[in-house]
């Protein structure tokens, strides 16, 4: 009785291939993040000092309104602490 090697290959060629596939989906995501959250950043950033111009560039271009930085501040919240601290 002879047996066959094909299905063994076959699932060992699929184990092989799966590592670097899932690598590289993993690095194409943190990239989409790290671009978008660019973005983001320069959006916060305007919006905390008060260039109201660029906020809506940025906006135009796609940034999320609904961004928010590292400590959790939220947009409307950064345009608003610029002139709490003017006092």
């Amino acid at each position: 009785m002879k047996t066959s090697n094909k299905g063994w290959k076959l699932n060992q060629a699929r184990q092989i291939l799966m590592f670097p596939v899932a690598a590289l989906l993993i690095c194409l995501a943190f990239m989409a993040n790290a671009s978008a959250g660019e973005l983001e950043d320069k959006l916060l950033k305007a919006a905390f000092d008060g260039q109201t111009e660029v906020v809506r560039e940025l906006l135009k271009n796609g940034a999320d309104a609904n961004a928010k930085n590292n400590f959790g501040t939220a947009l409307i919240l950064a345009s608003s602490i610029r002139y709490q601290n003017a006092d």
